[in-house]
Formats: C-alpha cells, structure tokens, sequence
C-alpha cells in the first residue's frame, strides 16, 4: 500500500492497482498491466508517479493523475519485491 494526501494505491492479487479514497474509503479507480499479482506499489515523493513491481518480473511506472503506464521495465531474473524512489523523485528502484 501506499499514499497519497487524497487516496491511496492498493496492490493486489488480481493484476490490478485499486486507489482508494481516504475520505470516503471507498474505491475511487483501478488501473491494470500487470500479467499476475502485483506484490508492491509506491508513490514518488511529489505524488505524481507510481511504480508497481509485479509477477510477471516486470516493474512498470505510472502516471497517477492518467493512470497511464509510463515505462515498463522488465527482464528481472527473479520476481521484485520493494521499490522507491530516490529522493528527487527522479529516479524509480527496485
């Protein structure tokens, strides 16, 4: 899980990112890419980026406000597990 000032981002087992309203704590969106279970998600320090790391070896970086997938970076040898961002933002790891 990770947050935002409005809602938050929800990784899942259904390939998907669900984004939750903090107010309302209702489901606001969803967007989808990944090609299994998405095992970590996290928001850039301004809030603007999303980089989700998934099954299927891939991390793919999003544009929050579109829900566009930006980048999708893959041929990891093994599944990943954490991500961040440096801290300029600039920068996704995982």
């Amino acid at each position: 899980m990770a947050s935002k000032s409005a809602e938050f981002a929800v990784r899942s087992d259904d390939q998907s990112i669900r984004f939750w309203s903090v107010a309302s704590g209702s489901q606001t969106r969803q967007i989808n890419g990944h090609q299994g279970s998405v095992y970590c998600v996290e928001y850039s320090p301004d809030g603007n980026l999303l980089v989700s790391l998934g099954a299927d070896m891939t991390a793919r970086l999003w544009d929050v406000n579109g829900g566009n997938e930006l980048r999708r970076f893959a041929g990891a040898a093994a599944p990943l597990s954490r991500a961040a961002f440096s801290p300029n933002g600039a920068t996704p790891a995982a």
